[in-house]
């Protein structure tokens, strides 16, 4: 079944480094469910080092249970978590777009992909996040999210050489 892979790369925008691309790691969300359903929900998905290796991509490609051959390769460490980093992904459904209608429902969270024993360091806090820094004060660009978005947008689209990327604002 279709499967989305996201590789998670740093921009780092200093002077110094020339607004280096460096690979942080890589996680992988199935678009569908075994019946042929999408797979709608907002998922906290976990994050490994590195790159995945292409066997690996053919395994779980070829797995009936993805959730269990991820559990396996986590156990003989053919993959290693970056811990606690994780990423947030909305899928929808065309036809279930009303159900998902506010940006940021971490009341919703579906945490199936976090592996066994893990959910406790992925859980969204949201106590801490109310004490955390806001975005606009640690992007640079003045605190202007829209500016900074913008600015990763063009990088991102210039060192991948997408020929058709095109900003479409900010979600504040």
């Amino acid at each position: 079944s279709l499967t989305m892979v996201i590789d998670v790369r740093e921009i780092n925008f200093s002077k110094r480094q020339n607004n280096h691309v460096v690979s942080v790691g890589w996680s992988i969300l199935p678009i569908f469910l075994p019946k042929g359903y999408v797979n709608s929900g907002i998922f906290v998905i976990p994050v490994f080092k590195g790159e995945p290796s292409e066997d690996f991509l053919k395994g779980i490609q070829n797995s009936s249970d993805g959730i269990k051959y991820i559990q396996s390769a986590l156990d003989t460490k053919k993959v290693q978590l970056l811990e606690a980093v994780s990423l947030v992904v909305k899928i929808i459904d065309g036809q279930r777009e009303g159900h998902f209608t506010r940006v940021f429902e971490s009341s919703r969270f579906d945490y199936t992909y976090i592996p066994a024993g893990r959910k406790s360091k992925y859980e969204y806090n949201g106590g801490a996040d109310a004490k955390a820094k806001g975005l606009k004060t640690i992007v640079p660009s003045g605190g202007k999210c829209d500016l900074y978005n913008r600015k990763v947008g063009e990088h991102a689209a210039e060192h991948f050489e997408l020929k058709h990327y095109q900003y479409l604002g900010c979600l504040e």
